[in-house]
């Protein structure tokens, strides 16, 4: 009798898992692209905030924390002669965090509290708050070559919040790596 039991709950639940509905996106929100593989030569481009933005220049950084090395890529829709020395870099800028080796990492909506790997989109000029930081929803970060001097990759994220405008990035980058005192 438990034996028959035990079936007919088995088989009630392959139904249920058979029956529920699939996983829907909002109906202003297109389902996501497969990501373009890295290294095809596309610089960086996409929105932030609803302006077009696209990889000029940026700088990248190491840290220090308790995890260990860190790496933090700025990325500016502007040009710079010596990135390494500006100040802030532009308005709008795509901000990468990642653990300082070469390697591929996803971001996903299941692990928001990773500090250690992180997309963050920045406007100055949004208001009320300027420099507010949008961090990806989901994305993916290749860091594909590390040297004294610089760092190359791909990246691709997203944020999406009906408050701001459309906020997406996909492409390739490379930057100096910068000696940062902190």
């Amino acid at each position: 009798m438990s034996f028959l039991i035990t079936r007919l709950l088995f088989v009630s639940c392959l139904v249920l898992a058979a029956c529920s509905p699939q996983t829907s996106f909002p109906e202003d929100s297109p389902p996501p692209t497969p990501l373009r593989k890295p290294g095809e030569g596309e610089p960086a481009q996409g929105f932030i905030n609803g302006q077009k933005w696209a990889f000029k220049s940026g700088r990248a950084l190491t840290l220090r924390r308790m995890q260990g090395r860190l790496l933090v890529v700025q990325l500016w829709n502007e040009s710079s002669e010596n990135p390494c020395l500006e100040p802030k870099g532009s308005a709008l800028q795509a901000r990468l965090v990642a653990p300082f080796t070469t390697d591929h990492w996803s971001i996903s909506p299941e692990d928001p509290f990773n500090a250690n790997l992180s997309i963050f989109f920045v406007d100055a000029n949004f208001k009320p708050r300027p420099w507010d930081f949008l961090r990806a929803d989901q994305g993916e970060i290749q860091f594909e070559q590390i040297t004294s001097r610089e760092v190359r990759g791909y990246f691709s994220g997203s944020f999406l919040n009906p408050r701001t405008g459309e906020t997406r990035i996909t492409g390739d980058f490379k930057v100096p790596l910068c000696f940062d005192a902190r």
